[in-house]
């Protein structure tokens, strides 16, 4: 089944909270649930494993003694690295608005949104792959705003694909800037060059480059609170506007086989004019009512990010628009390894 595809894009980049929510507006085709059930629950047993190890080179990096740990940011970030990558979106009952110059469109939406992909980093080099899109998702319909119209059907559970969904993007860095290796496909190029607008912060979000800013040089222990405003929202948020996140150490302990500290969290933050695919823009507010994040003990890196979200987001200017509101569960997944070429 095909669904509008509109100009808000296909590509949704944040730091500290990546959403992939425009995306849900892409075409969609049906899903083999029953398939992608067993896929899930292999890889949640493969994940818990390696969850308990810890890769041994890594760990030797580690600075830690009875008077706490340090969050390094002395050591130089490795050129050479293999990321792979994983954001769910899960949508509990979120109300969206889709405003337009042909009348306004109204949605409650529940359900996940799975995004998978691939970051292969080396000296001068990237090469990003992007997976199909996971749809698990209901939308219907919102009699209290908007009118049915049966034009507009209902979204099946299913795959949204970006174009050339799997094919590897290379982008080359010539000391001014990233420059796309270009692949003579038009929808290929377009899609880099949407990309590539946005290159340096997806490379940030998704661990195959070090986070600008960093915790403080200091010792932490167990119990330990760091509170991040102003400036110090950078640690985990790409161009906040404002807000204040409260952080509590919990526990030192792997996440995807990377030594970490995991931080619970809560607070909120706003972010103006974040870029998409396309030229179009965003605006965000997110509350974090409950969750947690688990950053690394040696490089400026987030490993893994798992929070309970109130969100209002408006996408777009002029005369389209979508805005979105409600509780969303955001869930960010990243394996790092250093690669040996």
């Amino acid at each position: 089944m095909k669904q509008d595809s509109s100009r808000f894009g296909r590509w949704i980049f944040r730091s500290g909270l990546a959403l992939a929510v425009p995306l849900f507006f892409s075409q969609c085709e049906k899903a083999k649930q029953l398939a992608e059930q067993a896929k899930a629950a292999s890889e949640t047993a493969a994940a818990e494993k390696e969850d308990a190890e810890v890769d041994a080179d890594l760990q030797g990096l580690v600075d830690q003694n009875a008077e706490g740990v340090v969050f390094r940011k002395d050591l130089p970030f490795p050129m050479d690295l293999e990321v792979e990558h994983e954001l769910k979106l899960i949508m509990q009952q979120v109300r969206s608005l889709k405003q337009s110059p042909f009348g306004n469109q109204g949605a409650t939406m529940s359900g996940e949104v799975i995004t998978r992909g691939l970051i292969e980093r080396f000296p001068g080099a990237v090469r990003v792959t992007i997976h199909p899109q996971q749809i698990l998702m209901d939308q219907g319909q919102n009699p209290a705003d908007t009118p049915a119209d049966a034009s507009q059907p209902a979204v099946e559970p299913g795959e949204t694909a970006i174009e050339n969904p799997g094919k590897p993007m290379v982008f080359r860095y010539d000391g001014k800037g990233w420059k796309i290796e270009k692949t003579g496909i038009f929808s290929a190029d377009s899609a880099a060059a949407d990309l590539r607008e946005d290159l340096p912060i997806f490379l940030t979000t998704f661990g195959a480059a070090p986070r600008p800013l960093w915790f403080a040089a200091r010792r932490y222990k167990i119990g330990d609170r760091v509170e991040l405003k102003g400036q110090s929202l950078g640690v985990l948020v790409d161009a906040a506007e404002s807000g204040e996140l409260s952080l509590t150490l919990e526990a030192i302990e792997p996440a995807n086989g990377h030594p970490c500290g995991k931080f619970k969290i809560e607070g909120d933050f706003k972010q103006m004019g974040l870029m998409m695919g396309g030229g179009s823009n965003f605006d965000t507010d997110i509350t974090i009512t409950d969750g947690h994040v688990w950053v690394s003990l040696i490089y400026p890196l987030v490993i893994r990010e798992d929070y309970q979200t109130v969100q209002t987001m408006k996408m777009g200017t002029g005369g389209e628009q979508l805005h979105l509101q409600g509780a969303m569960q955001v869930k960010i997944e990243r394996r790092w390894n250093v690669v040996d070429r």
